[in-house]
């Protein structure tokens, strides 16, 4: 334990051991697993609160959480974001959403120990909608961030946009939809390169996600029954995942909105979005 903390930065004096007589045994630093390439930790900064699992959405990657990972590390909350299948570094051929939540759900037993947050983008809200019961027993709340499943529309073309992009210039207009600021021609290009990799397996994602240029997957009983805080953040001028899909939030959903940032809220002010957690 002592060698793996030195390596990954983690100081053993803000971890609370589950060996004998409190000693900090290897499990307690929830350090990524050798099969699991894309796992990004951020550990707390001081006595570890509980676990954020940040969950992104389609055509992202763990890195879009690095500036929320470490604003919820500052707070005391260790952070851990996945890349999902057909992104980042991930490996898995998984394209099914219960398949790709099988598989987060195992990341998060194998990574994570005690009290549990879950924090999900877009997509990702389908995702911790399906694992909110698994971890029932230690999850604490959830977050949505600009949430799909809420509502039906969704932003025009831009799924397909995404897809079939093929030069640098086409995927920075798709890509400013987000309301993030603009891309660099750097990473345009590698997410050009990533998606001509795992286009199929994308595709079929978001075929089981949306039809005809709609949303065919709700959320909103799976999350109405949690005995849990739920917050939905949504994005006042986001063109991806309209505002007003607000209104059809369950009872039990804290509902806010932020004034900048688009559908990307937790990149314009992370901050803010930590504070909710």
């Amino acid at each position: 334990a002592r060698r793996l903390a030195r390596r990954h930065g983690v100081a053993l004096d803000t971890l609370a051991g589950t060996g004998r007589n409190g000693r900090v045994m290897v499990q307690d630093l929830a350090l990524p697993v050798t099969d699991a390439p894309g796992l990004t930790i951020w550990p707390a900064a001081g006595p570890q609160r509980a676990t954020v699992f940040l969950i992104h959405g389609l055509f992202a990657d763990a890195a879009s959480f690095t500036s929320l990972g470490r604003a919820l590390a500052r707070a005391g909350l260790a952070a851990a974001a996945a890349d999902l299948p057909g992104h980042g570094e991930s490996r898995s051929e998984a394209r099914s959403l219960d398949e790709i939540a099988a598989g987060i759900g195992e990341l998060i037993a194998q990574t994570t120990r005690g009290p549990l947050v879950l924090l999900a983008h877009s997509y990702g809200a389908l995702i911790a909608a399906k694992l909110a019961q698994r971890f029932a027993p230690r999850l604490q709340r959830l977050v949505l961030i600009a949430p799909a499943g809420f509502g039906t529309e969704i932003g025009d073309g831009f799924l397909s946009g995404m897809l079939e992009a093929n030069d640098t210039a086409s995927i920075q207009t798709i890509l400013a939809q987000l309301g993030g600021g603009p891309v660099s021609d750097a990473v345009a290009g590698a997410t050009i390169v990533r998606i001509a990799e795992h286009r199929e397996q994308l595709a079929a994602m978001i075929l089981e996600f949306q039809d005809g240029g709609w949303q065919s997957q709700s959320i909103l009983d799976a999350i109405a029954g949690l005995k849990i805080p739920v917050s939905a953040i949504f994005g006042r001028d986001d063109t991806i995942i309209p505002a007003h899909h607000a209104i059809n939030a369950p009872r039990n959903v804290d509902v806010r909105f932020t004034a900048s940032g688009g559908h990307v809220p937790h990149w314009a002010d992370p901050a803010f979005i930590a504070s909710l957690v």
